[in-house]
């Protein structure tokens, strides 16, 4: 059920996203950006950027997403509480609801996502506010039949939508 929520959450971040721009007067300089094995992905569109926060049947879940025609980069932190300005780390059951981070990242016609026995995915926000949400992310992310990959540095200031 949390995933079909988190889908949900997900296709309605990137409609909105795609549905939505800012005059050139408005935009504050929105971006996300991190290195996939050392070579640099930004995204400086800010009608692809944004971020979601919803509760849903005690499962607090943030959902932020950035793109290119090239790749996309989704970034998810669920939590027992609000969601906050910290580090979320492993995902793991809670009780009844979750805890920690996802990521998925698609390049090239593969989905990748990190692994289920060694995973090192880490969210931290560093900032939230109505308006914005700013952090930084990295891990290791897996897809079959292909080398891993790693995403390091990467950082996001990205508008704050709601649904």
């Amino acid at each position: 059920m949390n995933y079909i929520i988190s889908f949900r959450l997900i296709a309605l971040a990137w409609i909105f996203a795609l549905c939505c721009s800012c005059s050139e007067g408005e935009q504050p300089g929105y971006f996300m950006t991190f290195l996939h094995d050392g070579a640099e992905v930004a995204y400086r569109d800010p009608t692809t950027l944004s971020a979601v926060f919803t509760l849903a049947d005690g499962q607090y879940i943030g959902v932020v997403t950035g793109s290119s025609s090239a790749s996309a980069m989704v970034l998810k932190v669920y939590d027992d509480q609000a969601i906050s300005e910290r580090l979320y780390g492993e995902f793991a059951p809670v009780g009844v609801v979750y805890r920690g981070s996802l990521i998925a990242y698609e390049s090239g016609g593969k989905t990748y996502t990190q692994g289920a026995l060694v995973p090192d995915i880490r969210i931290r926000v560093t900032e939230l506010t109505n308006e914005y949400v700013r952090g930084a992310f990295a891990g290791t992310l897996k897809t079959e039949g292909q080398p891993d990959i790693v995403i390091s540095k990467g950082e996001f200031f990205v508008r704050r939508v709601e649904l």
